[in-house]
């Protein structure tokens, strides 16, 4: 409870690792020990770059907001309410989804290198439009 109250009263100036570390606090108690006082579709959304490109690529965002001075380089951030909003209503829990999205990143599918489309799990609802990215600056 100590880094939690450091975090939030000003020791920590990340709203991504508060969020994570909340998300992280309810789900301990609602999945492991069984002490349901926040429902798990209401845990928060963490939106970075991977979450926002995965969102990016299948085609599910209406707007893409990328850097002016860099093409092709997503704002995540600026579109959290944007995927929250696809997130909350297609019913899913927030708190999943940057596993998810990480997960497709992390296992090699949703690089910004040479993404790996046809193994994706998400393959058959993904749009592939893979010239959005997070970080690294697309080719043609």
């Amino acid at each position: 409870m100590i880094i939690l109250f450091f975090i939030l009263v000003g020791g920590g100036n990340d709203s991504k690792a508060c969020r994570m570390l909340t998300n992280w606090i309810i789900f301990l108690f609602s999945e492991i020990w069984k002490e349901k006082f926040v429902k798990m579709k209401d845990t928060l959304m963490i939106v970075d770059g991977h979450v926002g490109k995965v969102f990016c690529r299948t085609g599910l965002l209406s707007e893409i907001l990328y850097e002016r001075n860099r093409p092709y380089i997503i704002q995540a951030s600026k579109m959290r309410t944007q995927i929250e909003k696809i997130v909350y209503d297609f019913g899913k829990i927030p708190f999943y989804v940057d596993n998810s999205a990480f997960y497709i990143f992390e296992e090699g599918f949703c690089t910004d290198i040479s993404p790996n489309c046809k193994s994706c799990p998400i393959n058959k609802l993904c749009k592939k439009y893979t010239k959005w990215t997070a970080y690294q600056k697309w080719k043609d």
